[in-house]
């Protein structure tokens, strides 16, 4: 009788202030109609909540799972062949600040060029940039991009190097008068690198 009691008191001073004090019986449906507004909210936080945490989950595994993927992940440099024949050593070394970590073999892979989804990209933008343009296997003019003219309107568009890179590599950042530099520079020694 002592938990009846009991329980009968809890209900009453958990209502809501309207039925406090009232001398009637708290049946489980009176309960459930008083709390269910209550709940209902708490519950709808919860599922939310509940699918937030699968969404999260879902995502760090699928990060997790895509590390496994095989592609990417080959940074071996192939060895130099033949460079252009380089105007002056300033070119060089600006071409080298600015264009060599894709267009040629002596890429520096950044640390986060081990990390897929990110390693894939890194990977296929430097795969790609060495078919067009390699200073390293220079072919004499062959390739597409050994054109002097384009080299030339590439970089002072600005098209190259790429905002992605450039964003990445603050060195890669040049000013009117390095773009020009660069741009004169690259235009003889390619010119000068093409054979007759």
């Amino acid at each position: 009788m002592t938990q009846a009691v009991g329980l009968d008191w809890l209900l009453c001073t958990a209502l809501p202030t309207g039925l406090v004090g009232r001398p009637h019986f708290v049946t489980v449906k009176t309960a459930v109609e008083l709390y269910l507004p209550i709940l209902v909210p708490v519950k709808k936080e919860l599922v939310i909540m509940n699918k937030i945490n699968k969404v999260a989950f879902s995502m760090v595994a699928i990060c997790i799972a895509i590390q496994f993927v095989p592609y990417g992940r080959n940074h071996i440099n192939p060895p130099i062949v033949h460079e252009p024949t380089w105007t002056n050593k300033k070119t060089r070394d600006l071409a080298k600040q600015v264009c060599f970590n894709c267009h040629s073999n002596e890429t520096v892979w950044p640390w986060y060029s081990k990390i897929a989804p990110i390693s894939w990209l890194v990977f296929s933008d430097v795969t790609e940039a060495r078919q067009k343009l390699n200073f390293s296997d220079w072919t004499y003019g062959k390739r597409d991009g050994e054109n002097s003219n384009k080299i030339r309107r590439d970089i002072e568009t600005g098209e190259m190097p790429p905002i992605q890179y450039r964003l990445a590599h603050p060195e890669a950042k040049l000013d009117d008068s390095g773009r020009r530099a660069l741009a004169d520079g690259l235009e003889v020694t390619v010119k000068d690198s093409i054979k007759p």
